[in-house]
């Protein structure tokens, strides 16, 4: 193949990307599905004896997310846009471990499950070409967290939620594939307040906090 022919190649393929369309500029839906690892983390204080637990434990689940959003490339190549989803379905992670009033107390398992309902992000980042982008993200989540510590036997359980805010940062990719359909990888960490929970059953404060770290990819359609 001589010289010629590579450089038609060559102008061809540039053509062809240059058609395409960065799909999160102006609006989009997206679909995505990943993996969360889920950080959980008591604290238990017995307010009678004084006995003190401080346990943590990782567990990964599979996340799926929808998601709606608007951007803008300036001829700068500049990038800025905002995105409103939700992650479904609840995620959790369960630490065995004593959470009774005394050290000789049974094991319990401790779940804490979070219900994402709501999150809201900035997107902030820079095209390459029409075909690639790459940007950050930064945002807020608002979620049901549940502490859940089911009934052994005779011994008393309980199940209590509270709703919380949550703060998000990662960084993501957008890949186009034509004028409509693009793909975007994903990362983001996210972090939940704590809450502070007291069982008179047990005599006992609790302190879970969790956050979770999420890898994902998504398929956006542009409208």
């Amino acid at each position: 193949m001589n010289t010629r022919t590579w450089g038609i190649g060559l102008a061809g393929l540039i053509c062809s990307l240059t058609v395409q369309a960065n799909t999160r500029d102006g609006f989009y839906l997206g679909a995505g599905i990943g993996a969360s690892i889920d950080h959980y983390d008591l604290q238990a204080s017995n307010l009678l004896n004084g006995y003190n637990l401080d346990m943590n434990t990782d567990q990964t689940n599979t996340l799926g997310n929808v998601f709606v959003g608007m951007g803008y490339t300036t001829e700068y190549s500049l990038f800025l846009g905002g995105e409103l989803g939700t992650n479904f379905p609840s995620h959790s992670a369960t630490l065995p471990g004593i959470a009774g009033i005394s050290s000789t107390y049974p094991l319990y398992k401790n779940t804490l499950q979070t219900k994402e309902y709501a999150t809201l992000d900035v997107l902030p980042g820079y095209a390459f070409n029409p075909n690639i982008l790459i940007y950050g993200r930064a945002g807020i989540g608002y979620a049901e967290l549940t502490l859940k510590q089911p009934i052994i036997g005779t011994r008393h359980g309980f199940n209590i939620n509270e709703n919380r805010w949550g703060g998000r940062v990662g960084v993501g990719a957008n890949i186009a594939l034509n004028n409509t359909f693009g793909i975007g990888l994903d990362y983001y960490y996210t972090q939940y307040q704590a809450m502070n929970i007291y069982s008179p059953v047990f005599n006992t404060q609790f302190k879970p906090e969790g956050n979770n770290n999420y890898f994902g990819l998504s398929v956006l359609y542009n409208i």
